[in-house]
């Protein structure tokens, strides 16, 4: 008897740790998707390491069909922290973002917090997510 007292108890405990992990919700509004065609990638990255194109680096990767117009996606279930979007309209449908000679997209991206001036970089793209019930709101524009 005391163990199955002992054992709910540790479940208790468990079950109250594992909701204590502070977790919140990211959403993103893309504005403007101009063609229907190819895939519209959202990459989620938790540190600068391969942002904001290596997509094989991402913590959390949102990938749909091309449709003209305005995009949501909603990360759910994020802990708490620092983190930075990158996204890329694949026109062509080839699983890429094409660039030219000499390394500028030849397609739509676009990335938060940036004006599109310069390279962008993980420092000046970051945000914090700290709030486990207030919705964060990004509305990212293609940069070309």
């Amino acid at each position: 008897m005391k163990s199955m007292i002992a054992i709910l108890i540790t479940l208790g405990l468990v079950f109250n740790l594992s909701h204590a992990i502070a977790q919140g919700k990211i959403e993103i509004t893309i504005k403007s998707v101009t063609s229907d065609r190819g895939k519209v990638y959202i990459n989620l990255f938790s540190n600068e390491l391969g942002f904001p194109g290596d997509w094989s680096k991402v913590y959390q990767q949102k990938i749909f069909d091309a449709k003209k117009g305005d995009l949501r996606v909603s990360f759910d279930d994020i802990p708490f922290g620092t983190y930075a979007i990158s996204i890329g309209h694949d026109e062509n449908g080839n699983g890429e973002i094409d660039s030219n000679f000499i390394g500028f997209p030849k397609e739509p991206v676009g990335v938060t917090n940036q004006d599109g001036f310069g390279k962008p970089s993980f420092r000046r793209s970051k945000f914090k997510l700290s709030e486990a019930i207030k919705e964060q709101n990004f509305e990212i524009r293609f940069l070309n």
